[in-house]
C-alpha cells in the first residue's frame, strides 16, 4: 500500500506492511482503524496462525481473530 512507512495523523505511529508482522513477530498489534479490523485480520491469517493477535481499542476494546 502507498501508506506503508507513513505516520498516523496526530499520534505519529508508523503504518507497517504485513511483511513487517511476519519479520518482527510481535505478539500483539494495535489496530486503530477499527472499521477495517476484520479485513485486516482476514488479510493477515499467517500472522494470526503464528500466534499473533490484533487488539482493536475502539469502539470497545477487543481482540480481532
Amino acid at each position: 500500500s502507498d501508506r506503508h512507512g507513513l505516520l498516523s495523523p496526530g499520534y505519529h505511529l508508523q503504518v507497517c506492511s504485513r511483511h513487517r508482522l511476519l519479520e518482527g513477530k510481535p505478539k500483539t498489534v494495535v489496530v486503530f482503524a477499527w472499521r477495517y479490523a476484520a479485513p485486516i485480520a482476514a488479510a493477515n491469517q499467517e500472522f494470526l496462525k503464528g500466534g499473533g493477535r490484533f487488539l482493536v481499542p475502539l469502539p470497545e476494546p477487543h481482540f480481532q481473530i
